[in-house]
């Protein structure tokens, strides 16, 4: 049954009135569906099993966090881990929008923190002081 429903699918994108042609569908599972929540979350279920993260998921949203003592050492751990996901990523045909991913610094110590750069590859994470995680806004 679970076959039937992912296998045989096609789509097509209508913009200003213009149809594409249909094209099949290989991977992935129907939008909007009352199963593809769960589908991808049994999909991507192992990914925390890789990393040294403590890796909070719902849904498609994925929380990693990492702490450390030492600024340097963290930002040497942080990126190592990132490269780990995006690793992941790639071997299950999945792929990060970078330019939607940011990174917090949440530190007791009022020191500022200098020269701390997260990368994912050649793409540089941004640093927020506030993000917003599953409707609760998170403050630096």
């Amino acid at each position: 049954m679970l076959t039937n429903y992912l296998q045989e699918r096609q789509q097509y994108t209508v913009v200003e009135g213009c149809k594409s042609d249909v094209q099949n569908i290989n991977r992935g599972v129907p939008q909007g569906s009352t199963l593809g929540p769960l589908l991808f979350a049994l999909y991507i279920n192992d990914l925390p099993k890789v990393l040294r993260f403590r890796t909070t998921m719902f849904a498609d949203d994925t929380l990693p966090t990492i702490s450390s003592n030492n600024p340097q050492q963290l930002n040497t751990l942080a990126n190592a881990e990132l490269q780990k996901i995006d690793n992941w990523m790639r071997i299950n045909k999945l792929s990060l929008n970078y330019k939607k991913n940011t990174f917090m610094l949440i530190k007791c110590d009022p020191q500022p923190v200098t020269s701390f750069s997260v990368n994912i590859g050649n793409n540089q994470i941004a640093h927020t002081n506030c993000t917003k995680y599953l409707g609760v806004i998170l403050l630096e």
